[in-house]
């Protein structure tokens, strides 16, 4: 008589696994609650104390990952309310302002735009134009990248879109693996749609997130057209100095052997408009031309993006499961409250405090013209970026460099557009996640992190110099 083997259950754990590091948490929260009972100084009241604690907890919990960084802003943004330093309205009145619905709209527009086939059908008609050899290519990435940009918002979209396009134009142009021109094309295209999408207020998520950072006095001046005409003296010395050095750097020594029947095949592949390409393509351009003429007929570009998006689910091409599905809702939950702690900065007395402390007459000495403010601005934010990760480098920069600016001057908007422009860099092997799946998308083995690490240094000087070419221009526009 045989025994039939019992089956042992599985033992299951009694809670299951937390996103929060126990231990992380209580160091960060020890920080914060040492920081609050000090005694407060002259100029500053217990309640500052207190709320200096939370902004410090705050910023060691993002930086440590004690938790996901939504859940570590957000509970920031209650024991502020808890301690009666703002209503839970102050705290979180990003969700009830323009920026935050301006980014849904927006993405989940792009999206539709995406899903539709019309943006790579764009990229292939702007590709198909340049003569083949390598200037070409070149100028074609870069175009193509450009007309792209401020209409997809989310740099991981349009990554999965001109990345795969870079692969097909390196392999049809017969460049080796790991060469310098396979380099050069990839350089231009990530600098193009990665790092120069914040030319434009809707060329990326995080220009939206930065426009919220700034001081309600400041967001109010930008609409997209300001935005714009503020970016793009940083945007234009930015493409041309990338377009410029792999020109003459990563040129190829071998000869490429593309034909212009390339891209043309590629583009004829597509086949004819479909009626879903045509409606986006028509949405796209009044959006845009309402974004262009804001000050024109007055509609708030949160408005005109909302109003796209509406146009799309009358026509079935965005649903219900897409709210879901395609609105960034972690970043939204993560900016939301961060910028309400980070708005009573001055509200509870730091930042004029801080800058009562700052020897304005040494600062002034020390830092006598807008270009040296920028270049100490652009080598601090490139330094960072080896300890900090970009996200929570926001308002720590706004802490260090806000006080400074308000002895010089400076619209605060400089200091989060040099700091982005400059903290974009890849010096570690962690920071090179999204260049990696580039690479998985321009398919095959074209490229490994290790080829492109010394361009970060590229991209810094760069950046650096075209920060510096656009002072006189952000002078004129009152910025400085």
């Amino acid at each position: 008589m045989s025994q039939e083997p019992t089956q042992v259950e599985e033992q299951k754990p009694p809670f299951p696994p937390s996103e929060v590091n126990a231990k992380k948490a209580l160091i960060a929260i020890g920080i914060g609650v040492l920081i609050s009972f000090i005694p407060a100084p002259e100029g500053l009241t217990p309640q500052s104390m207190r709320y200096l604690g939370i902004f410090i907890f705050m910023i060691v919990g993002m930086l440590t990952s004690i938790a996901q960084t939504w859940a570590v802003t957000t509970f920031a943004a209650f024991v502020c309310i808890i301690l009666k330093m703002a209503p839970l309205n102050t705290l979180f009145s990003e969700f009830s302002g323009t920026t935050i619905w301006m980014l849904l709209a927006v993405v989940g527009f792009a999206g539709c735009m995406q899903e539709s086939g019309l943006m790579k059908r764009i990229a292939l008609l702007v590709l198909k134009f340049f003569p083949p050899n390598f200037v070409g290519q070149v100028l074609a990435l870069l175009s193509a990248c450009t007309v792209v940009n401020p209409i997809i918002p989310s740099s991981t979209a349009k990554l999965a879109m001109m990345s795969p396009l870079t692969g097909t134009v390196i392999q049809e142009a017969g460049l080796k693996p790991h060469s310098k021109g396979a380099k050069g094309l990839w350089f231009v295209m990530w600098v193009t749609v990665y790092l120069g999408a914040a030319t434009f207020l809707t060329g990326s998520n995080i220009t939206l997130i930065l426009l919220a950072m700034l001081p309600i006095e400041v967001s109010s001046h930008f609409t997209w057209m300001n935005w714009f005409l503020a970016g793009i003296p940083w945007g234009i010395p930015l493409l041309v100095l990338t377009a410029l050095y792999v020109i003459f750097f990563l040129r190829p020594e071998e000869k490429t052997s593309m034909t212009k029947e390339t891209m043309q095949n590629q583009f004829k592949a597509l086949g004819p408009m479909s009626p879903a390409e045509q409606f986006c393509l028509i949405v796209l351009v009044i959006t845009v031309g309402m974004w262009i003429t804001n000050d024109v007929h007055g509609i708030h570009s949160s408005v005109v993006s909302w109003l796209a998006l509406f146009a799309m689910y009358c026509r079935g091409l965005f649903s219900t499961r897409d709210v879901v599905a395609k609105f960034p809702w972690a970043l939204v939950m993560m900016f939301g409250p961060m910028m309400g702690v980070v708005a009573l900065l001055k509200p509870m007395g730091i930042i004029d405090w801080v800058a009562a402390l700052l020897p304005a007459d040494l600062i002034r000495s020390m830092i006598p013209n807008a270009f040296v403010f920028v270049l100490i601005l652009s080598i601090v934010s490139c330094l960072l970026r080896f300890v900090i990760d970009q996200l929570s480098m926001i308002p720590i920069i706004l802490a260090i460099f806000g006080p400074i600016a308000t002895i010089l001057g400076i619209n605060y908007w400089v200091i989060l557009f040099v700091m982005w422009a400059n903290a974009h860099t890849w010096p570690l092997p962690h920071h090179g996640v999204m260049i990696m799946q580039s690479f998985a998308m321009m398919g095959g083995d074209l490229l490994e992190l290790e080829d492109v690490t010394y361009l970060t240094w590229v991209y810094s000087a760069i950046t650096c110099i075209s920060c510096l070419i656009a002072v006189p221009f952000w002078s004129m526009l009152g910025l400085l």
